[in-house]
């Protein structure tokens, strides 16, 4: 199977790196590229302490266990390195395009040791007076233990000379300060730089021996184990305040940082392994982030301008056919939130039911959350399955369910051994004595931020047999349903891996006359995998559109393409076969072991004709060669397709 088979880990990274590329592409301008170039660095954060942190549980695991598996250990050093080499190109990209491309707008980013003298005078003043008051010095001796450090808190490190001893102190760079300092008009230093460059107007009675910056990271992949004795919502509480302790996965260091720093550190960090990255800078997306607001920098991106309208009463609508909508260029505001408000308004509206992964915004803050809120009142009955288990929202998704739970709305947390990553709504509303479902199902979350600059694709629909299966999947959610009853919509855990492996089954013994076209965010489950090369030798065509992570290797009948751009590629859309007889669906679930086998998701079926065409439509559209596109070959290795096409900008325009 292996023979089948990329590398996860290097795929995941490879997705970043065709970010970073477009970072330096010319046909985007130089402020959207600074906005790709802080995204490949938020990408790192979150490799490191999701996926790093995990490679070096199983190490340690190993070790402990005493079946040391040393094929196991080098692999982590190979992915490890690969990260490393990366994240020194990031600096380069920075070094050698980006930022000479900020001073044709006059823009100059300086270190200290560039300035006069009298720039250096001035700035003195300025640290002492503006700065200086807001730091804080840990010390470590034997008094005082080796401070705390938070995860991507980015801290300046010295070691004193004491009393014939050396002491280190850790000087943590507050966010506040932000993350640059104004030398002139025209010249910036970042705030690091400045405090590194005047620690010793701390330090007047000692003599420093080193500094240098360093930042770490920490396992942040939260382990809930739930207990018969606490509430699922007890558990995540106790996770979060465990996250904080997480282990160290990663220590970025000035790259001139001596040995014995480093084994300082590595020390007193309790590191089993090598986990330093030399740099000459951090380059931070808080860094990359915060230039925007020094320059007016012209963007060639376009905000969609195309007006999305129901045109008239949106039960009314429904009951005569399903809509289609594209995030983000329908508006998300003026499709779901409004489907949300006509529900909320509507008399006949009887319950409204609704699952929530990531809204983005705090509760008092959220149009969604302060419509369900609103709806309650009113005196309907809203039921909201949150997901407390979406990676760092955990925090704003207990205050969301507190906030929902006090303006009465019937809140679940669903089922403890599963996530529920699946997007949908139900609204039931009474009809000439008869109770008739309205649902909108999505492939992204109902987060207002992200619909802005997200891809995805949302159905409403009133279909009597997708209603059952809602009702029930809801039911499930909130009680004990059985999910693997429901007839149409396709539901993990219980029955979408096998209905896509007999799907994909159907396409084989049609050999040359078979079809599969996958769009999706990552594809790295082994059967599906299997299938898909099975179908393939049969003689079945196979087009693939994956944004990030492809463990399949593509062959002569599979074709395996890469799209970034504007916004986030973030749909999945699934057709098997040819002509009318083609199946279509749409779901929230990627063809990862997580999501068809530890999360409740869902594929939802395209049963209306004219919907089913118009995504045929854009099935059609992705196929072309894309200016910002990339082909996947056999070793692993994306090649840039330099097409004179866009499909975002071709969408954005129509």
């Amino acid at each position: 199977m292996k023979k089948y088979l990329l590398d996860r880990e290097l795929s995941w990274l490879n997705f970043n790196k065709r970010v970073l590329d477009l970072s330096q592409s010319k046909d985007v301008s130089l402020k959207d590229r600074l906005f790709l170039y802080s995204i490949t660095h938020s990408n790192l954060d979150e490799f490191f302490q999701i996926r790093i942190s995990g490679l070096i549980e199983q190490v340690e695991i190993g070790e402990l266990s005493g079946f040391t598996d040393n094929i196991l250990i080098d692999e982590f050093n190979s992915i490890f390195d690969s990260a490393s080499k990366y994240m020194q190109n990031r600096v380069d990209v920075w070094n050698d395009r980006l930022k000479e491309e900020l001073s044709e707008f006059d823009l100059s980013i300086k270190t200290m040791d560039q300035l006069t003298k009298s720039e250096k005078i001035r700035l003195k003043d300025y640290f002492i007076n503006n700065v200086m008051p807001s730091l804080t010095p840990l010390a470590s001796d034997q008094t005082k233990p080796f401070p705390y450090i938070s995860d991507l808190s980015l801290s300046i490190g010295v070691f004193l000379k004491k009393n014939k001893r050396k002491e280190f102190v850790r000087i943590k760079i507050p966010s506040n300060l932000g993350a640059y300092c104004n030398v002139n008009l025209n010249e910036i230093v970042w705030m690091h730089d400045l405090v590194m460059y005047f620690a010793d107007v701390m330090f007047t009675s000692y003599q420093i021996e080193e500094k240098f910056w360093f930042r770490i990271t920490r396992d942040q992949d939260l382990e809930f184990r739930q207990s018969l004795k606490k509430d699922l919502i007890d558990v995540v509480k106790e996770e979060l305040e465990f996250r904080r302790q997480g282990k160290v996965s990663r220590v970025e260091i000035q790259n001139t940082a001596s040995n014995y720093v480093r084994n300082y550190l590595k020390r007193n960090l309790d590191l089993k392994l090598d986990l330093f990255i030399d740099l000459s800078q951090p380059l931070t997306a808080f860094q990359i982030n915060s230039l925007q607001n020094l320059r007016e920098l012209p963007s060639s991106w376009k905000r969609p301008t195309r007006e999305f309208s129901f045109g008239g009463d949106v039960f009314d609508i429904l009951r005569k056919k399903d809509v289609l909508v594209h995030h983000p260029y329908d508006s998300f505001d003026q499709s779901v939130i409004k489907f949300l408000e006509t529900a909320c308004k509507d008399t006949k509206v009887i319950t409204i039911k609704m699952t929530q992964y990531r809204t983005g915004n705090s509760a008092a803050n959220d149009k969604i959350t302060s419509l369900l809120a609103t709806a309650a009142r009113l005196g309907k009955q809203v039921a909201v399955q949150i997901e407390l288990r979406a990676r760092f929202d955990e925090e704003r998704n207990i205050q969301n369910a507190e906030y929902l739970e006090d303006a009465g709305v019937h809140v679940s947390y669903g089922d403890p051994q599963y996530k529920a990553h699946v997007k949908m709504i139900l609204v039931v509303r009474e009809e000439d004595e008869n109770l008739v479902s309205y649902m909108h199902f999505g492939t992204g979350n109902y987060n207002f931020v992200t619909s802005q600059s997200y891809e995805d694709i949302g159905l409403f629909t009133c279909n009597a047999s997708l209603g059952e299966d809602c009702g029930l999947i809801f039911n499930s959610l909130t009680a004990y349903a059985n999910r693997g009853f429901s007839k149409n919509i396709l539901v993990a855990p219980e029955k979408l891996q096998d209905s896509i492996l007999d799907f994909i089954k159907e396409q084989k013994k049609l050999k040359e006359d078979g079809y599969i076209f996958l769009k999706l965010n990552n594809i790295t489950d082994p059967f599906i995998i299997r299938a898909l090369n099975d179908a393939s030798k049969a003689g079945v065509e196979i087009d693939i559109i994956v944004r990030g992570i492809c463990s399949l290797k593509p062959s002569k009948k599979i074709r395996i393409k890469s799209i970034l751009g504007q916004f986030l590629e973030h749909s999945r859309i699934y057709s098997f076969g040819k002509g009318s007889n083609n199946k279509i669906f749409i779901g929230s679930a990627d063809m990862m072991q997580r999501n068809l086998r530890h999360r409740i998701e869902i594929l939802v079926p395209i049963l209306d004709s004219n919907v089913k065409k118009m995504l045929e439509k854009i099935i059609l559209k992705y196929l072309k060669t894309d200016k910002f596109s990339w082909s996947l070959d056999e070793d692993g290795t994306w090649n840039l397709l330099n097409g004179d096409y866009s499909i975002q900008e071709d969408i954005n325009k129509s």
